[in-house]
């Protein structure tokens, strides 16, 4: 509900920057290259109510690999929140670590 995105909009205003792991290994999708863009324009606005610490997705689905790499490029491109794709747990906490280098907590 929108009483619930606001909610939530006003409490990453609140929270510290933290680096995170999106751990969708096992997942599949049918995600579309637009619905792809339509999750960057939201990922872009919500970076709107607050700053967004790194993100790295772990998936080890081919076609969700290659969407969360689309992902991943048109945030780079149009200035959004980082983001890395990887295909086992400990390369994306690897990538984490290092980009966190101690400065946000994870």
């Amino acid at each position: 509900t929108a009483t619930t995105e606001i909610y939530t909009l006003s409490l990453h205003d609140a929270l510290p920057i933290y680096g995170e792991i999106f751990d969708a290994s096992g997942a599949s999708t049918n995600l579309t290259a637009a619905e792809v863009r339509l999750l960057v324009e939201r990922v872009l606005s919500m970076t709107k109510a607050g700053p967004f610490g790194p993100t790295a997705i772990i998936t080890t689905n081919d076609t969700a690999f290659g969407m969360a790499r689309m992902l991943e490029i048109l945030s780079e491109l149009q200035g959004g929140p980082q983001m890395a794709v990887f295909k086992t747990f400990n390369e994306g906490l690897e990538w984490l670590r290092a980009q966190t280098t101690g400065s946000l907590p994870l």
